[in-house]
């Protein structure tokens, strides 16, 4: 390295007169100068294979990025950076918050170990319902609780009238997280109650979705809620081009008061009284086959058709799914391509199985 860049120096700026001297020199430049490309290369391909490697689970999809990645190095690389990593489970966590999830995790590996102890499978609430609760610990780590009161909301009438009647029953804390808040009648009487809550000095948390309320919310809305007390905070600003992470949304609609009662469910914040939507159906993989999709989506349509005022049902889906809608009687109105994400189509749907 040293001879080279000597080398280099001398031919730049010395007044060497004799010709053959100079192309001596550089041709000894352009020696090292390759071999420390090469060198470069070496070292450039093992470090990024051994983050593929680190990154990857799947043999398979690593060994197959490892050829791009040998074969074109730095195109390979910035195609990996771009479309190869999942950026949606590299989170960011604080030493509490690991902490935190690390117990959970190990609740959840104990309940699992007893709930199949012979103690528990007398009892008829577990063994009646020991699959789902396996099934549940093992893919979300929600722990099993008891003392629990449910209550099915079938209308956005009902609900939004138990959501205002709970935020007003506030004395701690509210916590909402929502994919769509729209900036209508509703959304403004619901911001108000937050408003006045958090100058009662209850805390108040907000998040929502920023490609969700793309066009439902003005762009400085959380500065505007911060601004009167709320801890507001939008998931995932979308940056159009430089946006790496597009179809990692947050499509949960969470409503948490106290810590005692809970809102949870297919209903975003609007005051849309004339339209059904119809929010994904999202099955767990052992669970699908059994016709329970058909069945769930049946009976949301038959609880949307005994509302008054509701003239359509509509669903938002992608090409993956629009031919299940289609069997269960939605028509095609609209495609928008790469709507969702490169690649994901919007297909807008309605039903026509009205009578």
């Amino acid at each position: 390295m040293a001879k080279f860049f000597v080398g280099f120096i001398i031919f730049a700026y010395s007044p060497i007169r004799n010709p053959d001297m100079q192309e001596v020199m550089l041709t000894i430049g352009w020696a090292d100068l390759k071999s420390f490309l090469s060198v470069g290369y070496i070292l450039f391909v093992i470090v990024t294979i051994a983050v593929i490697i680190h990154d990857k689970r799947e043999p398979v999809k690593a060994l197959s990025w490892i050829i791009v990645i040998s074969l074109l190095p730095v195109v390979g690389f910035v195609f990996y950076i771009v479309f190869g990593r999942n950026h949606r489970k590299q989170k960011l966590f604080n030493r509490k918050e690991l902490h935190d999830l690390e117990q959970i995790d190990a609740l959840s590996r104990q309940q699992i170990y007893e709930i199949n102890h012979p103690s528990l499978l007398h009892k008829s609430e577990i063994s009646d319902h020991r699959d789902t609760i396996t099934l549940l610990l093992n893919s979300n780590k929600a722990l099993l609780t008891v003392h629990n009161r449910v209550r099915v909301l079938n209308d956005g009438a009902e609900t939004f009238d138990e959501i205002r009647r709970a935020l007003r029953q506030a004395r701690e804390s509210i916590h909402m997280e929502y994919y769509i808040i729209e900036d209508d009648e509703l959304g403004r009487e619901i911001a108000d109650i937050l408003i006045a809550k958090a100058a009662e000095g209850v805390e108040v948390r907000l998040i929502y979705d920023d490609f969700g309320c793309m066009f439902t919310l003005p762009r400085t809305y959380n500065d505007q809620m911060a601004a009167r007390g709320i801890q507001c905070r939008v998931f995932n600003r979308f940056v159009p081009i430089m946006s790496l992470r597009l179809n990692n949304r947050d499509h949960r609609k969470l409503m948490i008061i106290d810590g005692k009662v809970g809102f949870t469910g297919g209903i975003n914040l609007a005051d849309e009284r004339t339209t059904g939507k119809i929010s994904w159906d999202i099955l767990h993989p052992e669970y699908q086959g059994r016709s329970l999709g058909t069945r769930l989506l049946g009976f949301r349509i038959e609880k949307l058709g005994s509302l008054g005022g509701i003239r359509r049902i509509t669903v938002r889906t992608s090409q993956l799914a629009f031919g299940f809608y289609r069997k269960q009687g939605f028509v095609l109105k609209e495609v928008k391509k790469d709507y969702w994400a490169e690649g994901f189509d919007l297909y807008a749907m309605e039903y026509g199985g009205w009578k």
